[in-house]
Parts: structure tokens; C-alpha cells; sequence
């Protein structure tokens, strides 16, 4: 749900479900669609080498454009949150590993940059998409006419006859939703050559490379931990930036501005960051901290740091805090795509994206703490309070990353990272008797893919 779509939708439920409703209200439908995205995410990871990307991809999309479709005729805020973010979250759930798996088994040795063009998708699509609900919705742009005030804030709502327009606003959205689905049907194949992938892989498991392990690794929870904490004050910005803009007195001109563009610094930095990655040749993907290559998580953790510490002694400056929303966006996209690929190339094609279907939760754990926290701790302690536990976090996660990571790297692993050794030495074996017994020696072990 785009920024511009919660701001309509806020004056949806105002006018047309209950006017006790604020803006924060329509927020609850993050954290729905958060967790039924992380739930299910396991789930798709686990079905496709069985049943492909077609049948994800249909399954996923019926259940959320299903959900959306319904929900427009819903009577009760309740009822359309639970359509709409619920059926919603357990349709992309099924559906977003779909793309990025097929990706990876056409291009492994981009990694990187399949996953910053695939999820890179979300954070365009979030731009133009809001661009076409307000044309479809309030084609003449006219602003929101009604002022409610809500603690500190006045929250701005479209009056009735914009507001109204909605449910039909959402029924056209899923119509072309629907013809985005059949193109990506026609489109999306698996790799021709996924015999002599799984028979490379099939070398591999002579090592008894376990999922399980691989999740009890000492690596895979410190990169959790890593991941919940700095993702904090990116999803909080992406909700919060609004109101701390009205709070400062910024103009609602403004505060469209650094959506707009935060939206595209958040769709082209998940492009960005992975290109890095793939340049680095993935050695930071190992230890995550490297001396040698290119430190692209620490730079993010590094950036963000710096921005979350003096955001709000800027907040009154328009163009300071155009740019500091856009730096914010842009670490927080970033963070979407970096680790995807750092798990497949660490752990492999074969259990590297069910690893990461289970660090995702991560992220909709991050989700939902932000969220309960906002709605009812922001009045108490005010926005001074979430910029500093925001960095306190964020500083934490570059410590693990800086001090843990290397413990790890000087051999104090658990059993699990000692499994994932093994498997590096038995992947480094194989790609030396491939190129002795492959003329040019020109493919490499798909469950590492390492670029040349």
C-alpha cells in the first residue's frame, strides 16, 4: 500500500466506515499484510521446486487480487482490513519468492542483480501506482478539505465525494493487476538447463547439507538479529515521515515531494545495492565485513546511523528533510535486497531461498514491533524517542556486523557454520573438476555461482 493510497483510504474509512477512524487507523493493514507475507514466504520456498512459478504465481495472485476485489464492498473497517491486508499479505506471501527463484536459476552467477530488479519492482510499483490511484480516484488533484485534529497533528482528509470513489478506484486497480499477472505468465519459465542444475546439486548432497542446521547456524541468527534492528527505522519512516513533517510545520507540497521521491530512491536503490554486490564479487556475502572488497551492509548501517542521529534537529528544513527522507528510503530499500542474494550465494540455490523465506520474518517482526509502538507508546515519548532507539538499533546491528561476524570469521563457529564450510570446500572441488572436464571450463556449481 503506497503512501498516497493510506492518505485516501484514511478518508475512505473516515467518511464511509466510522468518523472515530483516523489516517493511523489504516495503518493496521502494514503489519496484517506483513505477517501473512512472512508466513507464507516459507511456505512458497518450499513449493517451488515442486510445483514451479506458474502455479505460485496464480495461486498468489487469485488469493490477493481476490482479497483487494472483495474488499471494496466491505461494510466495516474490519472487515475490508481483513480482506484487504490479510488476504493481501497471504497472496504476495505465495507469490514474491516465485519470481526472484526462477531469476537466480537463469542467472547465477547476477544473483544480485535479479534481486534488485525483482524486488526493486515493489518500490517502483509503490511510485506508479500511487500516481495512477490518484488519477483514477481525484483526476482534477484536488487536496484534502477536511482537517482533523489527532493529538499534536491535523490529519487531512478528502471530503465524501473523492473519498467514495475508492471501492472503484480498487476494483480498476485489480484490473489491471489482472493483466500484469497473465503477461508475467506468458513470461516467466523456469531455466532450460534445471536437469544439469539439479545434478550438480545432487553433488552436494553427499555432504548432508541440512536446512535445518543451516537455520541453527550462528551466521543465519546473527543476520536475523541484524536484519529486525535495522530495518526498525527504515519501516518506521516509511509510516512515520507524514506526520513528522506536520509536526514541523512542512507544507503538504513538501511532504508529497520526499514520498515521490523516497519512493523512487526505495525502488532504485534495491537495484543499486545488488550491482555492488555482484562487482565485490561476493566475498563480503561470507563474512559479511570484508577488508578486500567492497562493505556494502556496513555502508547502509553506516548511512543510516548518520541520518536517523540528525533527522530530527533537520525536520524543519524543507530541503534538509527532503533529502534526509530520500537517504532513508534509499537504506531501507537496500536492505530488501541485500540479503536474498547473500543467502542463496551463502547457503546455496537449493536451500539458500527457504533460509531467506525464514529471515524475512525479520523483516514483518520489525514491521509489527514498529507499528504497536508507534500507535501506542509516539504520543507518550514523542518522535525524540524513536530516533534514538532507531539508532541505538541500528548501531547494534554494525556492532554484531563488526565484532560478531568476525569472531565467526577467525573459526568459532557452531556445527551449522561448520556444515557451510563444507560445503564451500565441496563446491570449490567440483568447479575444479568441472573446467579440467568442461572444454573452457565455462559453467560453474550453481549453488554457489561466484562471478568471474
Amino acid at each position: 500500500m503506497t503512501p498516497g493510497q493510506r492518505t485516501l483510504l484514511g478518508g475512505f474509512i473516515f467518511q464511509l466506515f466510522d468518523k472515530t477512524l483516523t489516517l493511523e487507523s489504516s495503518y493496521i493493514m502494514i503489519p496484517l499484510e506483513q505477517l501473512g507475507h512472512m508466513t507464507f514466504n516459507p511456505v512458497a520456498a518450499y513449493l517451488y521446486p515442486k510445483v514451479g512459478p506458474t502455479v505460485l504465481i496464480i495461486v498468489g495472485s487469485t488469493i490477493a487480487l481476490g482479497g483487494i476485489f472483495a474488499s471494496s464492498f466491505a461494510q466495516s473497517f474490519q472487515t475490508f482490513a481483513a480482506l484487504y491486508g490479510v488476504f493481501y499479505g497471504l497472496g504476495i506471501g505465495i507469490s514474491y519468492m516465485a519470481p526472484l527463484m526462477c531469476g537466480w536459476e537463469h542467472y547465477p552467477h547476477r544473483k544480485g542483480l535479479v534481486s534488485g530488479i525483482v524486488i526493486g519492482g515493489f518500490g517502483f510499483g509503490s511510485f506508479v501506482f500511487d500516481i495512477i490511484s490518484t488519477f483514477l480516484v481525484n483526476p482534477h488533484d484536488e487536496p484534502p478539505s477536511i482537517q482533523v485534529q489527532t493529538g499534536e497533528t491535523v490529519q487531512l482528509y478528502f471530503d465524501k465525494d473523492i473519498s467514495s470513489k475508492a471501492p472503484d478506484m480498487l476494483r480498476k486497480l485489480v484490473v489491471i493487476w489482472i493483466a500484469l499477472v497473465l503477461l508475467s505468465l506468458i513470461l516467466v519459465r523456469r531455466s532450460a538447463d534445471l536437469d544439469k542444475m539439479k545434478q550438480e546439486n545432487q553433488q552436494l548432497k553427499n555432504k548432508k547439507i541440512d536446512y535445518l542446521q543451516s537455520l541453527k547456524s550462528q551466521r543465519f541468527l546473527c543476520m536475523w538479529i541484524m536484519l529486525f534492528l535495522s530495518m526498525f527505522y527504515g519501516m518506521f519512516m516509511a509510516n512515520a515521515f507524514k506526520s513528522l513533517g506536520v509536526k514541523n510545520n512542512l507544507d503538504d507540497i513538501t511532504l508529497t515531494i520526499a514520498g515521490s521521491i523516497g519512493s523512487i530512491m526505495n525502488g532504485g536503490s534495491r537495484i543499486f545495492w545488488p550491482i555492488q554486490q555482484d562487482k565485490s564479487s561476493f566475498e563480503w556475502v561470507r563474512y559479511l565485513i570484508s577488508n578486500q572488497h567492497l562493505q556494502v551492509y556496513k555502508i547502509i548501517l553506516v548511512t543510516q546511523l548518520l541520518t536517523s542521529t540528525t533527522l530530527y534537529f533537520i525536520a524543519h528544513n524543507k530541503i534538509l528533510y527532503i533529502i534526509w527522507v530520500a537517504v532513508s528510503f534509499f537504506c531501507l530499500g537496500g536492505q530488501f535486497t541485500i540479503f536474498p542474494t547473500a543467502c542463496v550465494h551463502y547457503f546455496g540455490l537449493e536451500i539458500g531461498p527457504k533460509v531467506y523465506a525464514i529471515l524475512f520474518t525479520a523483516i514483518g517482526s520489525s514491521s509489527l514491533m514498529g507499528y504497536f509502538i508507534g500507535k501506542y507508546f509516539l504520543q507518550i515519548f514523542g518522535y525524540e524517542f524513536f530516533f534514538a532507539l532507531s539508532a541505538m538499533m541500528t548501531l547494534t546491528s554494525l556492532l554484531i556486523l563488526m565484532l560478531v561476524f568476525q569472531r565467526l570469521r577467525q573459526g568459532d563457529c557452531s556445527k551449522g557454520d561448520e556444515i557451510m564450510e563444507a560445503k564451500q570446500a565441496q563446491t570449490k572441488k567440483v568447479q575444479g573438476n568441472t573446467r579440467d572436464s568442461e572444454q573452457g571450463g565455462n559453467f560453474q556449481v550453481l549453488s554457489e555461482g561466484h562471478d568471474d
